[in-house]
Order: structure tokens, then sequence, then C-alpha cells
């Protein structure tokens, strides 16, 4: 025969007893730990925020854990786990006290990390972290006017253009020259994979140098 048993958060000491027909009886004890509150869990390295980018593998995610008991006394969390949905990897973390760490492996581009604390009662809480990684340094190649340099152009300005290329994306394509030119520099136009720089000059040689920008900042 089943009964429900209304608990209390804490330390539940339930008692059942049975009887038979000629009054014998004899006596059991379970005690129940009801625990209704949700563990806490924050990534706090490499960052708190939520998105990173990185040129390195495996990347090194830290922060704390902790659980609210059903007493509401707070203590550390029982275990830890992450997940990179991006890769489909998971594991353990290392958890000491309230500080936990695991060494995640990325793939090229946007990976999502996420973050897992778990208590004795089998409640759960997540944390997210979405991290960039880019290994290469992005590419950038000068076309036109020509790819023959040095190069002596017609009068001013010179129009360079060319293509910029990164494994994960470019984000910046700019320009400077060591030229006494006002502007000495600037964002190259068009798009970032297919610029275009019109460069005003100073009599004599002038050097241009054109630079691509990925997401982690090479």
């Amino acid at each position: 025969e089943e009964t429900s048993v209304t608990l209390v958060p804490g330390d539940n000491l339930i008692t059942v007893t049975v009887f038979d027909v000629l009054g014998n009886s004899n006596t059991t004890t379970l005690t129940v730990h009801f625990d209704d509150q949700l563990p806490s869990i924050d990534i706090t390295s490499p960052t708190a925020l939520a998105t990173a980018s990185t040129t390195d593998t495996p990347l090194l995610l830290g922060g704390t854990a902790s659980d609210l008991t059903g007493t509401l006394a707070l203590v550390d969390a029982s275990q830890v786990t992450w997940q990179n949905t991006t890769t489909g990897g998971s594991g353990v973390a290392t958890l000491t006290g309230n500080s936990w760490s695991a060494l995640i492996p990325l793939t090229s581009g946007v990976n999502s990390v996420q973050v897992f604390a778990s208590d004795a009662a089998g409640n759960s809480a997540s944390d997210l972290l979405t991290v960039t990684y880019d290994p290469a340094a992005p590419l950038v190649t000068i076309q036109g006017p020509t790819t023959d340099l040095p190069y002596t152009p017609g009068p001013p300005p010179v129009i360079l253009s060319g293509i910029a290329r990164d494994d994960v994306g470019v984000s910046s394509v700019t320009w400077s020259s060591n030229a006494a030119i006002i502007p000495a520099g600037g964002s190259a136009g068009g798009t970032l994979e297919n610029w275009t720089a019109p460069i005003e000059l100073a009599p004599g040689a002038n050097l241009l140098t054109i630079t691509a920008m990925d997401a982690v900042g090479r």
C-alpha cells in the first residue's frame, strides 16, 4: 500500500508502524532530506561576460558554484559538468570547495559552452559562454592597381584594392601611410573581404600598409 507524505524543507523523519490483527507492531524510520532550492553557477574566467574570443584550445574555463539546501544553508554544489554543444564534447569539471575549473576543447569558429551545477537532491542550474576560436591570423593582399611592387602611380589619390580572408571572419580592414598626408590612415571601403582604399600621396616614396583584423584582434 502506498501513501503520500508532505515534506518540509530540510530533514524529515518519517516513521512507519505496522500492526497485525493481534496488535503486534513493528516500526521502521526513514530520514528524507527535502531540497527544492536550485544551485547557482557562474563562469568567471576567462571572462564573466557572455562572449569571449581566443586563439588557444583547449580553453581553461573557471568559476564558482554553490547550493542552498532545504534549510537554506549555503553549501558547495555536488558536481559541475560541461558541454560544448558545437562539438558535442562534454566532461566533468574539477570542483574544489565552491570553485571549479575545466579544460574545454574548441573547434574553429563559434563554440557554445554550457556548464551545469547539480546538488545532492538532483537540482541543477547552468551558465553559458559563447567562445569564438580563431587559430590563424587573417590574410590580406593588394591586387590593384598592381601586384608588382614598388609601384609608380599617376596623380593622387592612388586607389588600392584587394582581398582579405580569415578562417572565422574578417572584422576590419584599415590603411595607413608613413607620408605627411592628412589623414594618414583610415578604414578601407568596399566589403571586408573585397576592400578598396583611395589614398592621398606625398612627394617621394610613400609606404602604404593595409591591415586586416579578425574577431580575436589579430
